[in-house]
């Protein structure tokens, strides 16, 4: 089984090409089906010229970079084809077929333009209006080293609200653009955040915090403002034998928000030690991964008291956590041809992750193994589909959960 992780969105660039090709031919076929219904609908072959067409909704207000939505285009009079060709202003983002409006890309004019065309009629023809979310950027000047940089925001109680941006440093600089949050389900929002960079220095990781007030459009944050963290160690001792640990996670205690969301120990015998850097003092549940006999476990240390240096804790003190599963029901064809999925637990109305299972396998009918941190009753549950229409997420708020299997149908979720 992969190590749980962050969904990542697909590079533009990557899937441009590919989706643009499936786009046409899906076009192609659509126009085809609508033609053949219009004779199905009219036995006598009578064919309904079409007169107008109508997106709904014709203006968007305050759209960010990284979401999607959904338009509709309808074509009258009634029994018209209603076979439509969309368009979005060049360079922004893909408008795929059934209006659906995605992967807005970083930089963008303030307003972009969605045109649909009765198909064999292009010159009947509306528009809908999007204005568009000036993005957030930080950009960190004279950075004293060479190689790639990651950065995480966390907010003013310590929980991580953006994660996963990746660059290298240019000339000294490194720009990041924020819009996902770290669990992938909102956008960053301007405030006051603890700005985490993770520098690499010729194979060295160093660590550096700085307070800033964050504000739409290029926020530039001095590499002298920032301080850098010295590294936790957390060793556990006593592991049975035949336990491989494989690696571990540090969450901040209750909250449920990850820290840091993967690292690999160093073993010696029945010890393993978790040397991590951007970790203040706090309270933290300690999440450690082994396999005993080719089967998976998941041990987790409840509510341990981390401090700054060396920190230690028996093995005895974890306990095994026990996975449930979920089953979605009626999960569209569209997304059955997705690469992967995820599924997160979340305290009802907040971020607070209580449990995370995923699948490569995507069908009418999947079920999820979920590792469950927090007792049975009400939680968020949301999905998470990656495939090549792009990343799309969904919640269902407030399901009774509890051991054992859980079964939801997809008409239970809406989009995130």
């Amino acid at each position: 089984m992969k190590a749980p992780g962050r969904i990542r969105l697909v590079s533009y660039s990557t899937i441009a090409s590919f989706r643009l090709a499936v786009s046409i031919a899906l076009a192609v076929a659509i126009s085809f089906v609508f033609a053949s219904c219009d004779i199905i609908n009219n036995p006598i072959g009578r064919i309904v010229p079409p007169e107008s067409i109508t997106i709904s909704p014709a203006t968007i207000v305050d759209m960010a970079p990284g979401e999607w939505r959904q338009l509709t285009a309808t074509v009258g009079p009634a029994g018209a084809s209603q076979a439509v060709i969309w368009s979005i202003t060049a360079n922004v983002g893909i408008i795929q077929y059934g209006g659906l409006l995605l992967d807005l890309r970083h930089t963008l004019p303030p307003t972009i333009t969605i045109t649909a065309r009765v198909a064999n009629h292009p010159a009947i023809l509306d528009m809908a209006t999007i204005t568009v979310l000036e993005p957030i950027r930080i950009t960190v000047p004279n950075i004293p080293y060479q190689g790639q940089v990651d950065i995480e925001l966390r907010d003013t109680e310590g929980n991580r609200v953006f994660t996963g941006e990746e660059t290298n440093v240019q000339s000294g600089t490194a720009t990041f653009n924020l819009f996902w949050d770290s669990i992938g389900v909102a956008f960053v929002d301007t405030g006051t955040y603890e700005v985490i960079l993770f520098v690499s220095d010729q194979g060295n990781q160093r660590v550096y915090q700085s307070s800033q007030t964050i504000s739409r459009g290029t926020n530039n944050i001095a590499f002298g403002d920032f301080d850098e963290m010295p590294p936790v160690t957390i060793t556990v001792t006593g592991i049975p034998d035949g336990h491989d640990v494989t690696w571990a996670t540090l969450r901040i205690a209750e909250a449920g928000n990850y820290v840091i969301s993967m690292w690999w120990p160093e073993i010696n015998g029945s010890t393993a030690t978790l040397t991590v850097r951007g970790v203040p003092p706090g309270t933290y549940d300690v999440i450690l991964y082994s396999f005993v006999s080719d089967s998976e476990m998941i041990h987790i240390g409840r509510s341990k008291n981390i401090v700054a240096g060396a920190n230690q804790i028996p093995f005895a003190e974890f306990e095994v956590l026990q996975p449930i599963t979920i089953t979605v029901t009626g999960i569209p064809l569209a997304l059955q041809r997705s690469w992967f999925g995820d599924i997160a637990l979340y305290t009802p109305g907040t971020n607070n992750e209580v449990g995370l299972g995923w699948t490569d396998t995507v069908g009418a009918s999947t079920t999820v193994q979920v590792w469950f941190y927090a007792a049975a009753g009400p939680h968020d549950v949301v999905l998470w589909f990656v495939g090549n229409l792009g990343t799309f997420g969904f919640i269902a708020p407030g399901r009774n959960i509890t051991a054992g299997n859980n079964t939801i149908p997809f008409s239970a979720f809406t989009p995130r």
